[in-house]
């Protein structure tokens, strides 16, 4: 048996399994992608700019193309509506589906798709998740700044990260990310 936990709002998700392990959105994400790709190949995925770098990984091994957007309900909402994307998700743990009824963004509803492969597969939370990759990974990290401040010190980071080569993948898409190493990010 497995317990779902939804924010109040019951537009974010996380699964707990019987073992006592959090599930965590990025893992449930996985298993939507694996079902969404399956039935559109090539299909795109939108995400935020601080979605894991391993789902950046995995929908392009999964067959479907990947783009980053900002945060924010209503850039994920016109990606899905226009028809463009297939699945998106933000780091928080909203979903956002592409397919049945456009642009659902429900911690409810992302929890009955899982359910939904679960059944069609026979296999339990856990049994899906064995064979998937994990990483290591930090909470949001917010900085408190005054706001009429906030734009210059995201100008003088993106200044900084750009004229040093040691970083990567640089991302300026909404605020500034960029890879440190093969497999950490800021």
């Amino acid at each position: 048996m497995s317990v779902l936990a939804l924010i109040p709002t019951a537009t974010e998700w996380e699964w707990l399994t019987r073992r006592g392990n959090l599930t965590l959105t990025t893992n449930s994400f996985f298993f939507l992608l694996m079902m969404f790709l399956k039935n559109k190949p090539g299909g795109k995925v939108i995400c935020d700019v601080k979605c894991s770098e391993l789902v950046m990984e995995m929908i392009p091994s999964l067959g479907g193309k990947i783009e980053m957007i900002r945060t924010g309900h209503t850039y994920f909402i016109e990606e899905i509506m226009s028809g463009n994307a297939v699945l998106g998700a933000e780091f928080s743990g909203h979903v956002y589906f592409g397919d049945r009824y456009y642009g659902f963004d429900d911690g409810l509803y992302a929890a009955c798709r899982v359910l939904e492969i679960m059944d069609e597969s026979g296999l339990k939370a856990s049994e899906l998740m064995k064979g998937l990759p994990s990483r290591v990974s930090s909470p949001e990290l917010k900085l408190e700044c005054e706001d009429k401040e906030k734009f210059n010190v995201v100008e003088l980071i993106k200044a900084d990260v750009g004229s040093d080569k040691s970083y990567r993948d640089l991302n300026f898409t909404d605020g500034v990310r960029a890879k440190i190493s093969k497999t950490g990010w800021f």
